[in-house]
């Protein structure tokens, strides 16, 4: 399984429809269980697709909300390795 962060242009944590509908399209994109939101814009997923397939569908998707996406072992964090491992693995 490939892990990416997905990074939104607005926190997604709220409950107004925009949100809604990101939060929406990715558990329909990647499944339930397969996401677990760390910030209000950043969520981490869980997927079989290639980073270029994931972005691609997820663009066709129209999401309300602007994203990017990166893998998980090109995000650097001033959280030490271990934590960040862990907190990875936890997905």
């Amino acid at each position: 399984m490939n892990k990416f962060i997905v990074y939104f242009n607005m926190p997604l944590n709220g409950s107004d429809e925009k949100s809604i509908e990101s939060r929406g399209l990715l558990e329909d994109l990647v499944g339930q269980g397969n996401w677990l939101q760390l910030t209000g814009e950043l969520i981490v997923i869980k997927t079989k697709m290639s980073l270029n397939d994931f972005s691609h569908e997820f663009l066709e998707m129209n999401p309300p909300r602007d994203f990017f996406v990166l893998d998980v072992h090109d995000f650097s964090s001033s959280y030490d390795s271990d934590y960040k491992r862990n907190l990875f693995n936890d997905l």
